[in-house]
């Protein structure tokens, strides 16, 4: 019974979590009511309440799935374990097309997040904090293998983050007709992963 009622709970989150993409994504977060939310998920008003408080607590739950799960930042920190090309233009591919899947919910929650700061502090302490700590570590080390040229580690993780986030808000400006619809991924891809290698990699030769 408990195991039933767990996947009855977690079915009908999800379908909350639906509809609420789907209803913020129409209206934005500040003019969707939790009527509309409901209507989207198909499921009475009243039920939402079982589970949610407010909408904040419903983004919030959108945050932990999509951003803190790390199905939109997962694998970030790979990105410099590797200076050989065709891995990383597939870590590159993989992450950018998690992100373009996602694109219209990250850019709602970078909107919401500057008006917003209990949503502005859990994301930091919870997604960005940890995936800066994380690169810091590994660009010292690649720096100090000689792997990179020394560069303002600060400036370069948030520059690499802001590589994914930016194309992503991008992505979901431009129609179907934009230059980043219109590309394949894998060619985005060598071409970030080109652009990254040659920005950071250890010179060949010195002069």
């Amino acid at each position: 019974m408990k195991t039933t009622n767990r996947a009855l709970i977690k079915k009908r989150k999800a379908q909350i979590l639906t509809g609420a993409l789907t209803a913020f994504g129409n209206r934005g977060f500040k003019d969707t009511t939790i009527a509309e939310i409901a209507q989207s998920a198909g499921i009475a008003e009243g039920t939402i309440y079982n589970y949610y408080k407010n909408k904040r607590e419903i983004l919030i739950s959108l945050v932990n799935q999509y951003f803190v799960s790390q199905r939109l930042f997962g694998n970030t920190g790979k990105l410099l374990l590797s200076t050989d090309s065709l891995e990383l233009q597939k870590i590159i591919q993989e992450r950018l097309q998690t992100n373009f899947e996602n694109a219209k919910l990250l850019f709602l929650f970078l909107t919401e997040v500057q008006h917003n700061k209990k949503i502005r502090v859990k994301y930091a302490r919870q997604v960005t904090d940890p995936i800066f700590q994380a690169l810091e570590t590994t660009l010292s080390s690649g720096i100090k293998q000689k792997r990179f040229r020394k560069v303002n580690i600060l400036l370069v993780e948030r520059a690499l983050v802001s590589v994914l986030i930016g194309l992503s808000i991008i992505y979901n400006l431009e129609d179907d007709s934009g230059p980043l619809h219109q590309m394949r991924l894998a060619d985005i891809s060598l071409e970030i992963s080109a652009l990254f290698l040659n920005g950071i990699a250890e010179p060949m030769y010195s002069e």
